[in-house]
């Protein structure tokens, strides 16, 4: 257990992020979870998945096209437990 408890105190070497398991940014987790919602719901909140914008682009997200208030009274509407937050107020 010591060799775990001294690895895991070392700091995180980014150079060997190629090694990271997908979904560790927070765009990434946000499209693994909006991807396993009902596109039903999806469409009532307002939630658009893109995976490249056209053939061949990388492009991947999950855009809210809804205002974040009327996003969030569907959310209360429909007992999800999670609200949308403005990224202005994330800084």
């Amino acid at each position: 257990m010591g060799l775990a408890k001294s690895w895991l105190e070392e700091p995180v070497s980014w150079d060997e992020s190629e090694w990271f398991r997908h979904g560790w940014s927070g765009q990434s987790a946000a499209l693994s979870f909006f991807r396993d919602m009902d596109s039903e719901l999806l469409a009532v909140l307002g939630v658009v998945i893109i995976e490249g914008e056209h053939p061949g682009s990388s492009y991947y997200a999950v855009e809210l096209r809804k205002d974040v208030a009327t996003a969030n009274v569907a959310a209360e509407r429909e007992a999800l437990p999670f609200r949308f937050r403005s990224g202005v107020d994330l800084i």
